[in-house]
């Protein structure tokens, strides 16, 4: 056996003379769903191409002091070094080549209304608080659902920051009518890449105003709308950008963006069995206006449009006519980059599981686990997926959904951790690997360390009854 050099942080192999073709099971991922999903840590300076040949293409890192990873190789992102995981940020990560899907209510006849509105935010100038008042007086007699923004939110330069004074006086304190207490779907515009751009897209925006919803790129599933970032199609604003600085954090490298996002936008309409598909975007395809046509849109996004019949696109000037399923077809897999498999990285992936498959927490858990036995959970991060649980759920009874090896920590009674007999989620289908322990017979002996009417047992590690053993 070859000598190798341990990662001391999170316990992948540095091998010293090993032949690139050999195999190392212990090193090497763990299927969790074959077509997509793996766990596991791996050597720095093997591995590369043997990733690759299982069709790795995205790592999601999970321990943010190793950093010795293969960042110039694969799509990349590494979580923020924080005792609260960011379940929904790694879950959007693992699903890249997605668009993101928000659900807006509709009314109970099935109407829709709205406003649209672009290249509006002047603090109050060149009749922005005109305009203001009449939208909340249009706004009450449509009784509109929500508004679109198609861009250039802030002049000139966008926000410098999420602390930026400019987003509450040219929003919140100038659209303060009562019919415009809904909420705004926006999208970035050319001057809004002229500032710090990640700070519109920063969900603290919404804590100052509920209203705002700002992404890149997303559908909002009301009449399906399709939103799209059309500011880095423009090829002047990369190459002949004048005085202007834009911050491109998120786009480079730019073709790949630019691929990801049509892919993204085809998959999304083809699948959609909507009657009207509206695209949502800053810049127009044609337009009769000062601007003139977009011609790289003209070239890359107008035939996507047309060959799948798209009924609208609103854009800035004018108005035109005009899922993990897929990554497995493209054979597009990711990596979940554990910590010798601890907790971040196995508490990831089963919220993961129990967002994009509807599985239970211990449904979930009890995958992973059969997968990769030597994954454990600590109490801090379980209790941090039971929450997540009943964000997607809804609040839980108690003991409905402990993990396997976890005991309620009081009052005390006698549980093995299974879900209760009426519990009415749906068991997933254990199809490969070891048999899950839900498909085994009941036993009808007690664990050989449970001693009826006794205390805790030595092994629980400082009283902790959280650890797995």
């Amino acid at each position: 056996v070859s000598q190798k050099k341990v990662c001391s942080i999170c316990g992948h192999r540095i091998p010293v003379g090993l032949d690139k073709t050999s195999i190392q099971v212990s090193a090497f991922p763990s299927a969790v769903l074959p077509e997509f999903l793996y766990l596991g840590s791996y050597d720095n300076a093997s591995r590369l191409e043997l990733l690759k040949t299982q069709g790795i293409s995205r790592i999601l890192n999970t321990v943010p002091s190793c950093q010795n990873l293969y960042k110039n190789s694969f799509t990349y992102h590494c979580l923020p070094d924080d005792k609260t995981l960011p379940f929904d940020e790694a879950i959007q990560f693992l699903v890249l080549g997605l668009l993101q899907r928000l659900e807006h209510p509709v009314k109970a006849d099935g109407s829709l209304s709205l406003m649209v509105i672009g290249d509006w935010g002047r603090k109050g100038t060149y009749n922005q608080s005109q305009v203001a008042t009449q939208m909340g007086r249009v706004a009450a007699k449509l009784n509109i659902d929500f508004v679109i923004s198609t861009g250039d939110n802030f002049y000139d330069d966008g926000l410098t920051g999420i602390d930026d004074p400019a987003f509450e006086i040219s929003f919140s304190k100038i659209y303060t009518a009562k019919s415009l207490q809904k909420k705004w779907y926006s999208v970035l515009g050319n001057h809004d890449y002229r500032g710090d751009v990640e700070a519109q897209l920063n969900p603290i925006l919404q804590k100052i105003d509920p209203r705002w919803i700002c992404q890149r790129s997303f559908i909002v599933d009301t009449g399906k709308f399709f939103f799209i970032d059309s500011t880095p199609f423009v090829d002047q604003y990369f190459f002949k950008p004048k005085d202007h600085k834009y911050d491109w954090r998120g786009v480079l490298p730019r073709e790949k963006y630019l691929s990801k996002l049509l892919k993204d936008l085809e998959i999304a309409l083809k699948d959609s069995t909507a009657k009207w598909k509206i695209v949502v975007g800053h810049h127009p395809i044609r337009s009769i206006g000062h601007h003139g046509d977009t011609k790289e849109l003209i070239r890359q996004l107008l035939p996507i449009l047309e060959m799948l019949i798209m009924n609208l696109m609103l854009c800035d000037v004018l108005i035109q006519d005009s899922k993990i399923e897929q990554c497995e077809k493209d054979k597009e897999r990711v990596l979940v980059h554990c910590m010798s498999g601890k907790s971040r990285s196995l508490a990831i992936v089963i919220a993961y599981l129990m967002k994009s498959k509807v599985w239970r927490l211990v449904h979930s858990y009890q995958w992973v686990k059969e997968r990769r036995p030597s994954v454990e959970l600590t109490q801090g991060v379980y209790q941090q997926l039971q929450e997540f649980e009943e964000k997607i759920y809804g609040r839980i009874d108690s003991g409905s959904s402990l993990v396997p090896g976890f005991l309620p920590a009081a009052p005390p009674s006698i549980s093995f951790g299974f879900p209760k007999i009426n519990d009415p989620a749906q068991l997933p289908s254990f199809s490969a690997g070891t048999p899950s322990i839900f498909a085994r017979a009941p036993l009808d002996i007690a664990p050989t360390e449970f001693t009826f009417g006794a205390g805790q047992t030595q092994k629980n590690v400082a009283g902790n009854p959280f650890l797995l053993s």
